[in-house]
């Protein structure tokens, strides 16, 4: 295996495709990234590390309390710029742009390569992925996953050619990746297991002796993470800020996967049940059925060389993917009813599963026109349901450009950036204690330091907050000790913040301004 991808004018179009999808998404962000509280954070850590503080976050409960929520190579990647002067909010708007432009293109190149039979597949399914309005939201915020996209496919790439030719320079080059894809996401786990799996059952000549590449892979895979979680411990006494606690998978996360989906495949989410669960299985059944046809063709069934023979002829980067997924979904699973209920199964958490799989079709496809009777027809058919399908990708996602383009997303929406209540809190002297019910918003427009009202419930667990009342008279006292504040926006309506009138009666609180977008509180004054 030659890893030289696609050195031909095939690719041309796939090139093209990247280079517009770069401009489409700095176009389509005058405002800036989109920023999620997730995304303020990792920016967070990104501008205190410039400022000499380390990885910490510069809001929240522990002010300047180092980040350990969220795996740091993010956080690093946008903080490089910064050497040069660029803020990381900006590093953010311009690094998506260009993984934008690079998951198109490593994808299409892989595509090109596995299956060099038909000149148009790679570039039909970097149309499909650039027209997603699932990866156009991803590209469009500031977060974590189009960078482990693109670490997690190049380091599953790279196992693929160990397996394919032996050589330990890919070994070590898929560990390198996907190491730094573990310190993206802590679910580039997933990546290390299925690559360990790989190595020891797909090499030749037997699993025992790569038992020693199987352990290199993994040691070089997990050390940098090891690292980060030992000085998580030291510094703050956890390794991710999770607890253990039993919380199982239940009916909820399900039907919010199924959404997601079958939302792929454009499928409204006011369907019924039947629809959003029956599409998909007809649509993989006529796939299996049809691959299996056209095999039946040329070996019989019967014979155990006909499936074999299957395996074989399936490229070891494809036979990767597909452990990949399972994997990675019975990993979420098990973070979801152990460590994190809070996770939702939404294009966010599902994007590795759809960029892998966008994979695995094409290379479906390749294989049918392969052994269509009739290549050409049956391409002008596979022509005409992707323009279609193309089209009505389209149209969701122009309506997401234009509403970025006018607005800005999340806390880049431009109703943040008017903020009248935020213009107070600029005038407010620089030592006053902050309280908010957003203090990635007050942070990332203010640059002051913030601290969250207490919950009622906490999110990972989804357990009453036993620590609420404790949290509540803390408050109470900085705000008294501080002369501080209570911002209350009326934007935002999160059931485990207690409401600004129960806020107000609990700590005696009175009304000090009120903004068309929020209000803010102070401790009523006794004469």
């Amino acid at each position: 295996m030659q890893v030289i991808v696609a050195p031909n004018k095939r690719i041309v179009p796939v090139i093209l495709l990247a280079l517009a999808g770069m401009i489409v998404l700095l176009i389509g962000t005058p405002w800036g990234i989109g920023l999620s509280p997730d995304s303020i954070s990792y920016i967070g850590a990104a501008q205190n590390l410039l400022a000499g503080k380390g990885l910490t976050v510069p809001y929240g409960a522990a002010l300047n309390g180092p980040m350990t929520h969220h795996a740091p190579f993010y956080s690093l990647v946008l903080a490089l710029p910064g050497l040069l002067g660029l803020d990381p909010l900006a590093s953010a708007r311009w690094l998506n742009a260009f993984l934008f432009a690079a998951n198109v293109l490593l994808m299409g190149m892989i595509i090109e390569y596995y299956g060099r039979r038909t000149s148009w597949t790679a570039a039909a399914a970097g149309l499909l992925f650039l027209t997603s309005v699932s990866m156009l939201t991803l590209h469009l915020m500031a977060w974590t996953e189009p960078l482990f996209q693109f670490l997690g496919i190049l380091g599953l790439f790279f196992i693929a050619a160990y397996l394919d030719n032996g050589r330990w320079r890919y070994l070590i080059l898929s560990a390198i990746f996907i190491s730094l894809a573990l310190l993206t996401r802590y679910a580039g786990i997933t990546l290390v297991m299925t690559g360990g799996l790989a190595v020891l059952f797909w090499a030749r000549p037997s699993w025992r002796k790569q038992l020693l590449p199987a352990l290199t892979f993994g040691f070089l895979s997990v050390l940098p993470l090891l690292i980060w979680l030992l000085r998580n411990f030291s510094e703050a006494g956890t390794a991710t800020n999770r607890d253990v606690a039993f919380h199982p998978l239940g009916m909820t996360q399900i039907r919010q996967a199924i959404d997601t989906f079958s939302s792929w495949l454009l499928i409204p989410l006011s369907a019924p049940l039947s629809i959003k669960t029956g599409v998909p299985v007809v649509l993989l059944g006529v796939l299996g059925t049809a691959v299996y046809l056209r095999f039946r063709e040329r070996a019989n069934p019967r014979d155990r060389r006909f499936w074999a023979g299957i395996v074989t002829q399936t490229p070891t980067f494809l036979k990767i993917l597909i452990i990949f997924i399972p994997v990675y979904l019975a990993f979420l699973a098990f973070s979801i009813s152990f460590l994190d209920a809070n996770t939702p199964l939404d294009n966010r958490i599902l994007s590795p599963v759809f960029m892998a799989g966008l994979i695995l079709l094409a290379f479906v496809v390749n294989t049918l026109l392969h052994h269509a009777h009739a290549p050409r027809r049956s391409e002008i058919v596979l022509a005409g349901i992707g323009i279609v399908f193309v089209g009505f990708q389209l149209l969701q996602s122009y309506t997401l450009l234009a509403q970025s383009y006018r607005e800005g997303i999340g806390f880049n929406n431009r109703l943040w950036h008017d903020s009248q209540v935020l213009q107070q809190v600029r005038a407010l002297p620089p030592d006053t204690p902050i309280y908010a019910n957003s203090p990635e918003g007050v942070y990332i427009h203010t640059e002051r330091p913030c601290y969250p009202i207490p919950k009622t419930i906490n999110a990972a667990s989804q357990q009453a907050n036993d620590q609420f009342q404790a949290e509540l008279q803390a408050m109470q006292q900085q705000l008294q000790a501080g002369n501080g504040v209570v911002i209350y926006f009326n934007s935002l309506n999160i059931s485990s913040i207690p409401t600004a009138e129960a806020l107000s009666a609990a700590l005696s609180l009175q009304l000090s301004y009120q903004g068309s977008d929020g209000a803010i509180y102070t401790l009523e004054t006794t004469n």
